[in-house]
């Protein structure tokens, strides 16, 4: 068994799975060829997949089409997809970025890879009291009704019409609360300087 560059993890998190393990891995084997692939448990609900060898969008693609079968039988499955590695010895590297893109995974974003979430996965090294100062520092006075404002309208990449949408406000009341967030924080929600430092705040409060 060869193995060939580059190599990329990911790693599936099946929940509280009925599926028996042989039919686990007759699913992913039956997506992932296994000259190219290797396939494994970590734990009796993780399982993980090593390609050789494989495009990152072609795998990105698979581990979704293998989302959307294995969801159909456990809605709780969830993927995180590591980085693509040159070196045998860099494996690592992918496996804990599939990792780290596990924990960040959620019912609105089941499948996720670590180039999408990189930059809040640098805060993951940070302590909590760190973490916890800051987020309070700048979010601290905010009403939880303002916070999930603030989150839905980075959600909607600052799109005042989808976020009021969806969060089925008028516009007129979503411009107001956003007036308010810049009032009592002194950070302006429609500045991209400010944006940084307000999503910082959310991130390291969750």
């Amino acid at each position: 068994f060869k193995l060939e560059s580059p190599f990329q993890v990911a790693i599936i998190e099946l929940g509280n799975s009925h599926l028996k393990k042989n039919d686990l891995l007759q699913v992913v084997e039956d997506l992932f060829p296994k000259q190219r692939a290797l396939i494994g448990f970590i734990k009796v609900n993780r399982l993980f997949i090593l390609t050789l060898k494989f495009n990152e969008q072609r795998f990105k693609e698979k581990c979704s089409r293998l989302y959307r079968i294995l969801a159909t039988k456990n809605p709780a499955i969830r993927i995180g997809i590591g980085l693509s590695v040159i070196e045998t010895e860099s494996i690592r590297h992918s496996y804990k970025d599939a990792l780290s893109a596990l924990k960040h995974s959620s019912n609105d974003q089941p499948i996720v890879t670590y180039a999408e979430i990189e930059t809040k996965a640098l805060f993951d090294h940070l302590d909590e009291r760190t973490k916890q100062q800051f987020s309070n520092r700048i979010l601290g006075n905010l009403s939880e009704k303002l916070i999930e404002t603030l989150e839905c309208f980075f959600m909607y990449n600052l799109n005042i019409e989808k976020c009021s949408r969806a969060m089925y406000i008028h516009r007129n009341s979503l411009i107001y609360r956003l007036k308010q967030i810049k009032e009592i924080t002194s950070y302006d929600p429609q500045n991209v300087h400010d944006v940084i430092t307000l999503q910082m705040a959310i991130w390291l409060r969750t």
